[in-house]
């Protein structure tokens, strides 16, 4: 040092190294300006309003964390260079701050919301808690508000409830360690299948099924035409009175097809009449006859085909309304002077053989037929009336309109 350490040092500083870490210093800011003080000034406040604001909106919109990384070095180079809201931070602003903020507004509003407790009950079983709770919220969001003050709501509850536990057991048989793949494809092929099924069938869970015909009754809402009639069997009488010679059940037959497609009608109707080859009860399809029965603008007769003839003669579960293919009310219209209709069955449905005016080819006085009166309490009233009378003719839709689409579906497929 003593003879040359002058030049060595000289030297030292002179190098290209110690050089560019001089300039970097010369030019580079304080680094106090980047640490956080206890004292809040206004410029640190907007700025970490800043930072809040866009984990807001980050995960408002289910963006990534992850893409934080490059958007926050963006941001840093183009507007702000104290901005620092990368994936750490941003997770930790929405875990520590946004999480429990939801969290205590959440309390506050249950604490304002009078409904039971119902921990140990399925939520479907407290829907009108929860609807109250719902409309009782300010600012409950608009489209949240519609759907609760939707009467139907609620047998929309029960069909997500019934396709969603559908994909929930398939979901149970998969997530095993065991299960191989070849059985994993199996489980979703089957969900396929299924799910094409109800929807070929147009599948109503039950639960809605019972729902529809209160709401229906209490005039809260009407269902489309499609799904009337896709699960109804509909009644309508033909468009003028007849007396006991309709040529037979088959040419009866042939008038209620007939009228039925120039109604615009697809379903398959047949005359509501037994003879020596048929019971009435027979005339519906097997698969057919759990459904309810109604008329043609949707309102329900009978609960089912099949009650109708337990024995007890159909009674009407209220004041009936039959309308005839043309739109007429054949109790109030007088096209139908006498206001009962042909069956000649018997209470249980059975053909009763001496009094169908003589199978439906006789019209003179001395030959009989049973019939109902629509003003009496039983649709299946055992009245005989001379076969010359001019009675109300009944037609049925014996093959559901349902049917009718999946066949027609089916043939297309072929």
């Amino acid at each position: 040092m003593v003879a040359s350490g002058r030049s060595n040092i000289k030297a030292h500083v002179a190098k290209k190294k110690r050089v560019l870490a001089a300039n970097a210093r010369s030019k580079s800011s304080k680094l106090e300006t980047f640490l956080k003080s206890e004292n809040f000034s206004s410029e640190n406040m907007l700025i970490a309003a800043k930072e809040g604001t866009f984990a807001y909106h980050t995960i408002k919109h289910l963006q990534s964390f992850r893409s934080l990384d490059c958007t926050s070095k963006l941001i840093v180079n183009m507007f702000e260079p104290k901005f620092a809201a990368a994936r750490t931070k941003t997770e930790a602003i929405v875990k520590n701050i946004f999480a429990q903020e939801s969290q205590l507004r959440l309390k506050i509003d249950l604490q304002k919301a009078y409904f039971p407790e119902a921990s140990n009950e399925r939520i479907l079983q407290i829907f009108e808690p929860l609807r109250a709770y719902v409309l009782s919220i300010e600012n409950c969001p608009t489209i949240i508000n519609w759907f609760f003050e939707n009467p139907t709501s609620e047998i929309w509850m029960w069909f997500i409830h019934n396709i969603a536990s559908l994909f929930h057991k398939v979901i149970l048989n998969v997530k095993g360690d065991k299960i191989c793949a070849t059985e994993t494809s199996l489980e979703y092929l089957d969900l396929k299948n299924k799910l094409v099924y109800r929807l070929n069938e147009l599948f109503l869970p039950l639960k809605v099924r019972e729902y529809l015909p209160k709401l229906e009754n209490g005039r809260q809402c009407k269902l489309s035409g499609k799904l009337h009639h896709a699960y109804q069997l509909r009644m309508a009488a033909l468009n003028e009175a007849y007396t006991g010679d309709v040529h037979g059940v088959r040419g009866a037959d042939y008038a209620c097809y007939r009228e039925a497609r120039r109604a615009g009608l697809r379903g398959t109707f047949r005359a509501f009449l037994s003879s020596r080859v048929q019971n009435v009860d027979s005339i519906v399809r097997l698969a057919d006859r759990k459904l309810p029965v109604s008329n043609l603008r949707g309102e329900v007769l009978f609960n089912s085909w099949s009650e109708m003839f337990n024995g007890d003669g159909a009674p009407f579960p209220h004041p009936p309304r039959i309308y005839s293919f043309n739109g007429k009310n054949v109790l109030t219209d007088l096209s139908w002077p006498h206001k009962a209709i042909w069956h000649g069955a018997l209470v249980n449905g059975e053909r009763a053989l001496d009094t169908s005016c003589d199978a439906w080819h006789a019209s003179s006085r001395d030959k009989v037929g049973l019939a109902g009166n629509l003003k009496g309490p039983r649709l299946l009233e055992q009245t005989p009336y001379t076969c010359d009378k001019r009675l109300i003719l009944l037609c049925i839709e014996a093959t559901s309109e349902l049917f009718v689409q999946r066949r027609r579906r089916d043939l297309d497929n072929r």
